[in-house]
């Protein structure tokens, strides 16, 4: 934990009404997540302050504040139709849903949701489940209004020029440019054709890699919902199955879901937004991994694998 880290998760512990409060830091991602225990009640406490190398700037401008706000209202709404369970906000000292710290840092505080987090092991049997819970989410959020990022055709033009940027950083390669770019404009083009068919579209959680999903006594259940916005279904199965390298596993998230909500998702629309998860991690991330050992050899196996056999189905 850096300086920096512990100077915002005192400032946020100083803004709710803890007694004896110990707290133990766990991740900085887009955000600063702590699990703080007081007396007999455990809570998230999370501070959205991204890490270097951590970019959002290929969504829609938005106020960090009205984001979390919304975020916080949302659970909210889900929580008063979800067939799962779902973590409840915890007002500020003065009655808030977001506490704002120094520099407009806005950070809030979650119930903990008791069970553990699923991982490369435990998700191998759990692919079918997963794609009935995202299901049950997008049903939850129907009539949700609130501000939350969008996942669209305009979003992907600003990565076609995040990718320009990772290029002339070296951190593509222009063959590699090429191919990335040529698939989000096929991406695109699906997206123009799930536009008019209106219940394509749904209130997605967006990040339901395997830390984000708890299993409960009472079931399944995701946490972090802030990476949430407007998409597609398919999008959501294409997200989840980006996860699993088995296509067994990964039909089994398509199954799931329309076992649980009746919506068929087409596999060539699911690898597509499979695709789009990846492309989304280089233009968020490149910056934060080019020089991992790893990340090389990854983008051209993407390329290779997933892009390229994408764009020639098409």
């Amino acid at each position: 934990m850096t300086q920096r880290e512990e100077y915002f998760i005192k400032e946020a512990m100083q803004s709710y009404p803890f007694s004896n409060p110990e707290m133990t830091f766990l991740r900085h991602n887009e955000n600063i997540t702590c699990k703080v225990v007081d007396e007999d009640q455990v809570y998230a406490l999370r501070i959205h302050l991204p890490r270097d190398g951590f970019e959002l700037k290929i969504f829609e401008p938005m106020d960090p504040i009205t984001l979390l706000q919304s975020e916080m209202d949302l659970l909210s709404h889900i929580e008063k139709a979800a067939l799962f369970p779902v973590q409840r906000p915890v007002q500020t000292k003065t009655g808030e849903s977001v506490a704002i710290l120094d520099n407009e840092i806005p950070a809030c505080l979650l119930h903990w949701l008791e069970g553990e987090p699923l991982n490369k092991e435990t998700a191998i049997t759990s692919a079918y489940e997963i794609g009935q819970l995202a299901a049950k989410i997008h049903l939850a959020t129907q009539g949700f209004t609130g501000a939350r990022l969008t996942y669209n055709s305009n979003t992907l033009g600003r990565m076609r020029n995040e990718m320009d940027v990772a290029f002339s950083r070296s951190h593509i390669s222009l063959e590699q440019t090429k191919i990335c770019k040529d698939t989000l404009e096929f991406i695109s083009s699906l997206m123009a054709k799930l536009d008019q068919e209106p219940d394509s579209v749904a209130l997605l959680h967006a990040d339901m890699g395997f830390g984000n999903l708890i299993q409960t006594k009472e079931g399944l259940a995701p946490i972090d919902f802030s990476l949430s916005g407007y998409g597609y279904r398919a999008q959501e199965c294409g997200m989840i199955a980006s996860n699993y390298q088995s296509k067994e596993q990964q039909d089994a998230v398509s199954l799931g879901y329309f076992d649980e909500c009746g919506f068929e998702v087409p596999t060539l629309h699911r690898d597509s937004f499979l695709a789009l998860s990846v492309l989304l991690f280089i233009s968020c991330q490149h910056d934060r991994f080019f020089m991992e050992e790893w990340y090389p050899s990854a983008v051209e196996r993407w390329c290779t694998t997933l892009f390229l056999p994408l764009i020639k189905r098409s």
